[in-house]
């Protein structure tokens, strides 16, 4: 090999990267996919993604104790192992027990080497239930270390940028959740988030094909719209559509087809009220897949948008931030109008000198003026009386 090549750096990974690659828990090499059958709520955000789920695990977290209570987190990997506390407990107790039995060999004689012997002769021979026994005892030992945590909430990948999905498992509904949210905000009229733009409640996620979504559809508008009895109103409905990273589905045929589901080709007397509908579809495709919700407050919480609401309902005195912004403010244009008010009088002192002296300049003209006429006057009446 030529001195240069020797000179020349490997491109090869040290051994270091693969040992700190494997040593990462599968938790933080892989992050779990939209799929089908989720429940949750669709962030859009116009930020990086991680404070935004950081925002979105805070604001979800405060209502939904206020609504189910504390979180309770089932038994997690750390908390199945024994603490340092309790394996020294746990070998204290071990040398106890073997002191014990040696005491009692030794005052035993002969008895003690004869139960020695047999015990070599018994631990020499190992049956299938021992065998048996000792794998029992590492699946329990392999299920208490492979327990996870359970949290009612996990963000998960949307696979479109600026879309976050946070996962909600039971007892957390999703649109329960959203609305107390927009309803404490416009009662508080405080700003909640910064980050996260709008939070749309999912109540289903299915594959993004007609016969999926006319699956999850019927499962879904029975309750709501097909309900067989003499009282059941009329309603009015829209449909709402957005679709992202999929080129092959297209948006009014998605709407063709849910319209269709809701009044079930004509079952039922809904009328579809683009204006002010009684329920709104919302219908979010990302990717290959679909999420559903039917949400009755769609337009009354400006479709979801949470700066939106924030905008129009912390304006009040209420609103610290708004109180801030609108002091200085205040401030500074009362700090322009004086600064323009000197800036003025300053002009209009120097206009008034300069009228005066135009003024003066325009009398001493009309004064010369005179004595001119008057002399001219003069000069006539002399050349008159010599004639």
């Amino acid at each position: 090999m030529s001195e240069v090549e020797g000179t020349k750096r490997s491109r090869k990974r040290s051994k270091a990267y693969y040992a700190y690659c494997q040593s990462r828990p599968a938790k933080m090499r892989k992050r779990a996919a939209l799929s089908a059958g989720m429940r949750g709520v669709l962030i859009t955000s116009n930020r990086p993604e991680k404070p935004c789920v950081a925002e979105a695990y805070r604001l979800f977290n405060e209502y939904a104790d206020q609504l189910y209570g504390p979180e309770v987190v089932l038994s997690t990997c750390e908390s199945s192992k024994p603490t340092n506390e309790e394996k020294g407990e746990k070998e204290e107790e071990k040398e106890g027990k073997e002191e014990e039995e040696a005491t009692a060999l030794v005052s035993d004689g002969s008895r003690g080497e004869a139960e020695e012997k047999g015990e070599e002769g018994e631990t020499g021979e190992v049956t299938e239930e021992d065998i048996e026994a000792l794998i029992a005892r590492e699946l329990e030992e392999l299920k208490k270390g492979g327990a996870k945590e359970r949290h009612r909430f996990s963000s998960v990948s949307s696979g479109a940028r600026n879309v976050v999905f946070i996962q909600c498992k039971e007892p957390v509904d999703p649109v329960q959740l959203v609305n107390s949210i927009f309803t404490d905000v416009t009662k508080t009229k405080q700003r909640k988030a910064r980050f996260c733009i709008r939070l749309v409640p999912v109540m289903a996620v299915c594959r993004a094909s007609p016969h999926d979504m006319e699956k999850c559809a019927r499962s879904l508008f029975a309750p709501i719209f097909h309900q067989d009895h003499k009282g059941f109103p009329q309603l009015k409905f829209a449909i709402s559509c957005h679709v992202r990273n999929n080129s092959e589905v297209k948006r009014d045929d998605v709407i063709k087809l849910l319209a269709s589901m809701v009044t079930a080709d004509g079952d039922y007397p809904h009328v579809v009220n683009l204006h002010e509908p009684d329920l709104m579809v919302v219908v979010e495709i990302v990717k290959s897949l679909c999420c559903l919700s039917v949400l009755a407050d769609f337009h009354c919480f400006k479709k979801y948008n949470l700066q939106a609401m924030m905008n129009e309902v912390c304006t009040s005195e209420d609103d610290p931030i708004n109180n801030t912004n609108d002091h200085a403010k205040e401030v500074d244009k009362s700090e322009k109008k004086q600064s323009t008010g000197v800036e003025l009088g300053q002009e209009g002192m120097e206009l008034g000198n300069v009228k005066q002296s135009k003024d003066l300049e325009w009398e001493q003209d009309q004064e010369s003026v005179v004595e001119q006429e008057e002399k001219f006057a003069e000069e006539k009446h002399e050349l008159m009386g010599q004639k």
